[in-house]
């Protein structure tokens, strides 16, 4: 089983006991060859969104999370790669799921965020 499939699983089980699932994942992944690899839609249609958040650091921040995580250095243009696939992959699921997406940085508002959020929850 894949880690989208046990997600999926986890998610199902887990919207029984509960409406609302706030989930931090990404729309790109790097394989083992560092090839830049975007998660299917289909996983993303199992998961049911109600909206897309995509956090947008800076190539500087996600390298110093990088090294401070894993004690390692990444190729600045590979992770370069991924944030702009990240970015493009994200349009593509909002658009073929019909759901809203927000893009935010460091300076976005928190509350924003929230209101952004709040409004995309389905009503019932």
């Amino acid at each position: 089983m894949s880690n989208q499939e046990r997600l999926i699983e986890a998610l199902a089980n887990r919207r029984v006991a509960s409406a609302t699932v706030l989930l931090d994942g990404h729309f790109c992944l790097l394989d083992e060859t560092y090839s830049v690899v975007r998660l299917p839609v289909n996983v993303f249609r199992h998961i049911q969104p109600s909206a897309l958040v995509l956090v947008e650091p800076s190539l500087g921040e996600v390298l110093n999370q990088i090294k401070q995580r894993d004690g390692r250095e990444m190729d600045p243009v590979l992770i370069r790669r991924v944030l702009e696939a990240e970015r493009e992959h994200s349009e593509v699921i909002s658009k073929a799921l019909g759901v809203p997406i927000m893009k935010v940085n460091g300076s976005s508002a928190p509350g924003d965020i929230l209101a952004f959020l709040r409004a995309s929850l389905p009503r019932g």
